[in-house]
This record gives C-alpha cells, sequence and structure tokens, in this order.
C-alpha cells in the first residue's frame, strides 16, 4: 500500500510538471519532499501503535485512508488541485499511522518460528506495489 502510493507519486509528478508549468528540479523537490515527510510520520504510526494497541491505529489509519481514497476518486477530475492535494495528504497520514500497526500485527501473528516467513511476505508485497506503480508509470507515458 505504502510502495505503491509511492509509485503513484511518481507517475502523478509528471502530470503536475506539465499542468503547473514546473521545472523537472521542482517535480523532483515534489518527490522528495513527499517521501520525507512519509517517512519521518512513520515515527508517529509506531508510537501511536505503542501507546493505544494495535488494533486502534490500524482501523483508525485503514478507514482513513478509505474515505480519502474515496474522496480522490470523486475529486480527481475537477481539476482543483488544493483539494486534491489535502486529500492525497490525509489518505498519506492514514497509511502512515497503519504501516506499522500492519506491520507489527503481521510479525505477532506470525510468532518467532514464522517471523521470517511473514517479512519475506511483507517485502514480496511491497514490492509487488512498487511493480504496479512502475507499470501504471509506463502505460500513462506511452
Amino acid at each position: 500500500m505504502a510502495t505503491l502510493d509511492v509509485s503513484i507519486s511518481n507517475v502523478a509528478v509528471t502530470t503536475i510538471q506539465s499542468d503547473l508549468h514546473l521545472t523537472a528540479a521542482a517535480g523532483a523537490w515534489i518527490l522528495d519532499s513527499y517521501m520525507l515527510s512519509f517517512a519521518s510520520l512513520l515515527f508517529l504510526g509506531g508510537s501511536l501503535a505503542n501507546r493505544y494497541g494495535i488494533k486502534k491505529p490500524l482501523l483508525f489509519g485503514l478507514s482513513l485512508a478509505a474515505v480519502t481514497s474515496v474522496g480522490l476518486a470523486l475529486s480527481v477530475f475537477t481539476g482543483n488541485y488544493a483539494l486534491l492535494a489535502v486529500l492525497y495528504a490525509l489518505g498519506n497520514l492514514g497509511i502512515v499511522i497503519s504501516v506499522p500497526a500492519m506491520t507489527t500485527l503481521t510479525m505477532q501473528s506470525a510468532g518467532s518460528e514464522y517471523s521470517n516467513i511473514a517479512s519475506t511476505m511483507l517485502n514480496i508485497a511491497r514490492q509487488t506495489g512498487s511493480l504496479v506503480g512502475l507499470v501504471a508509470k509506463i502505460r500513462v507515458e506511452a
């Protein structure tokens, strides 16, 4: 989910650059700022999972991401970049909150005997998200 989101950002930045007449350097700043904020907010998600348990942050984060995804789908053709940016930021906040809880839940559910397999499966899912994003970028640019 998180890796797919980064891939979507890579796909969207070319459209944003052309619509707003930005340079390639400005597009790189957009991607870098997104990834830095995403990575730094993962600590927030981890601390929320430690403070409130795994279930509450996981359900809140996934609900926030789902609601904002519906909002993005409904408003994508409006051309209102401010609305899209706010919805995208809220959706990413939901993902950031849910990722540490999801990882912890998976690793705890697997137990120490199968933790290597669980970790491998999480990484396969993340890399699959990256691959889907790459394919989407190729299809959009073609």
